[in-house]
């Protein structure tokens, strides 16, 4: 195996050796016979998913709005551990743009998070800017949108975490652009892109909602097409209109059925 060769290189060029009893290979899609082999030859033991990796959470599959709430309990354990209600507005400021930003920050820059999640980490700023505590009942005094305005334009300076997402995963998008040479990259163009390009239909249909496929959709959308044949010739209803419209212009009703020429 390629990945073992490399560990086996490194450790004769280091002399640090790899801990075979406390490593662990993840497994997605893979035959069963090729993953015993796997665990087999490398003395690994099959790891589950989801696992924490750096803290961060890493599955398989798209992660849900629960998945995120470990985010948001870290901000308010945060928070709780300050102990800091008499600090002043700047005080409070300083640690919002500092400690609570740097928590989040690391997610943002990695996931497109559900915007119910992004909201309550502003909900979550806001109240301690505001009152020092997680929960702040009032109206606050000047809207949230006024607050992350940069000083220059009047605000704190404060990132809002919804525009701050989107501009950090568009980053993402400008490296497959700009990057074609990084390996992650060129990974993308060969097993997601389409290879026919983009379309305007392609990009609708990884943006809309999906639902269940249906068992009844062939008894009511047919899938053959409306045939000439069925439109001037076979269809009762066409023939009615065709002679209606005969009469209103003077001629007289049509009988006969449309000819192919």
């Amino acid at each position: 195996m390629v990945l073992l060769r490399s560990f086996a290189t490194f450790s004769t060029a280091s002399g640090l050796q790899m801990n075979s009893s406390k490593s662990e290979a993840y497994f997605n899609g893979v035959q069963s016979w090729v993953k015993n082999d796997i665990l087999q030859i490398s003395g690994f033991s099959e790891g589950q998913m989801p696992f924490k990796y750096l803290g961060i959470p890493v599955s398989c599959g798209r992660m849900l709005k629960a998945d995120y709430q470990v985010l948001v309990e870290n901000l308010v354990q945060k928070i709780r551990s300050f102990g800091t209600k008499k600090l002043s507005y700047a005080g409070r400021l300083i640690l919002v743009n500092t400690v609570l930003t740097a928590i989040y920050s690391y997610w943002i820059n990695i996931f497109i998070i559900p915007k119910g999640v992004l909201n309550k980490i502003n909900s979550i700023c806001r109240n301690y800017l505001w009152d020092g505590n997680v929960d702040y009942m009032r109206v606050p005094k000047v809207s949230w949108e006024k607050v992350c305005a940069p000083k220059s334009e009047g605000g704190l300076g404060i990132r809002d975490s919804l525009s701050w997402n989107v501009a950090a995963i568009g980053k993402v998008v400008w490296w497959v652009y700009c990057s074609p040479d990084r390996l992650w990259v060129k990974w993308v163009n060969q097993w997601i892109m389409d290879p026919k390009g983009y379309t305007i239909g392609s990009g609708y249909d990884m943006l809309r909602q999906k639902f269940q496929p249906v068992s009844w959709h062939k008894l009511i959308w047919h899938q053959d097409t409306e045939s000439y044949e069925h439109i001037f010739q076979t269809c009762a209803y066409s023939r009615l209109v065709l002679d209606d419209l005969s009469g209103r212009v003077g001629g007289a009703p049509r009988s006969t059925s449309f000819g192919m020429d």
